[in-house]
């Protein structure tokens, strides 16, 4: 499928500069990973640029850890919302959230 009026199905730069320019927290992994696998090379591999091959090497390595922050916060929203806010289990939980949150989300750096 083509989307000839998104910059970002265009071009493997676009795309990493746009994913990079937004929080972990605040990346729409379905469509970070609609944009890798449409950048995703089928050509021949003496035939692949080198530079391109590294920036769509670095948008997987992005999608990774997207889901991988992704994934542990809602983990970790799961046990602050079903255990007790007095539990040591709560305060670690909330604890890390905090971390992940100040770390990869909107008032990030």
């Amino acid at each position: 499928m083509t989307y000839p009026n998104n910059p970002l199905f265009n071009s493997v730069s676009v795309a990493l500069r746009h994913f990079r320019s937004i929080p972990v927290l605040d990346i729409n992994v379905d469509c970070l990973s609609d944009i890798v696998e449409h950048h995703r090379y089928t050509g021949h591999p003496d035939d692949e640029c080198n530079y391109e091959s590294c920036m769509r090497g670095d948008l997987e390595c992005l999608l990774d850890t997207v889901t991988m922050v992704q994934e542990r916060c809602a983990e970790l929203t799961d046990i602050i919302m079903e255990s007790a806010g007095w539990e040591a289990r709560h305060l670690q939980a909330q604890a890390e959230y905090s971390e992940l949150l100040e770390k990869y989300g909107s008032k990030s750096k």
